[in-house]
């Protein structure tokens, strides 16, 4: 116990020694000890200490710390969420790369199989700013490998030839006042049909 609050004794001590009006006189000495043994008293019968501030202090301290690593699990969630758009939309644009060959409907797919491969992985991807999808596409023939990335007009694509279709996503995180950015990269590979 403190020496403000010895509530066991039934009695606050030690009074005397913490008034800062000692020099007052002695009528107005008396009654300034009178209302604070009273005040002491009404403390005392109430239960109220001067721990009572201890909760508030560990309140504040942990609510920071608390906030900060739900709104860390928040972010890890979204681009958590991301990556999983973007592998799915590499998946379906390496899908399509795979079965062009031959086709002539729609007609992209049959001129330029690399911007249909890229078409069909955006549109896959609506969650997604396609402005910001970065596509790396080659195109492996026997020995021969060749990079693309987003057009790949002219090209002839044969059975068993192995296409790869990569992407890159940034994202942007703001934690607590902090700026960051990752970026995700998803990869598929598909055999020519």
């Amino acid at each position: 116990m403190d020496r403000f609050t010895d509530c066991s004794a039934g009695e606050p001590s030690s009074i005397e020694q913490h008034t800062p009006f000692n020099s007052l006189a002695t009528g107005r000495r008396a009654r300034w000890h009178e209302l604070l043994r009273s005040s002491l008293r009404l403390c005392c019968r109430a239960g109220y200490t001067k721990s009572e501030g201890g909760a508030l202090v560990e309140f504040a301290l942990v609510v920071p710390m608390m906030f900060a690593l739900i709104l860390g699990m928040v972010w890890f969630g979204l681009a958590l969420n991301n990556y999983i758009i973007l592998t799915d939309a590499v998946g379906s644009g390496a899908r399509a790369l795979a079965m062009a060959r031959g086709q002539t409907s729609p007609a992209i797919a049959g001129t330029d199989p690399c911007a249909y491969a890229v078409q069909i992985a955006n549109s896959d991807a609506t969650t997604l700013s396609s402005s910001n999808i970065s596509y790396s596409i080659t195109w492996t023939s026997g020995t021969t490998s060749k990079s693309y990335t987003n057009s790949c007009s002219g090209i002839t694509l044969n059975s068993q030839d192995v296409v790869q279709v990569k992407a890159s996503y940034p994202v942007s995180l703001f934690l607590m006042g902090g700026h960051g950015s990752l970026s995700l990269n998803a990869s598929t590979t598909q055999l020519v049909q």
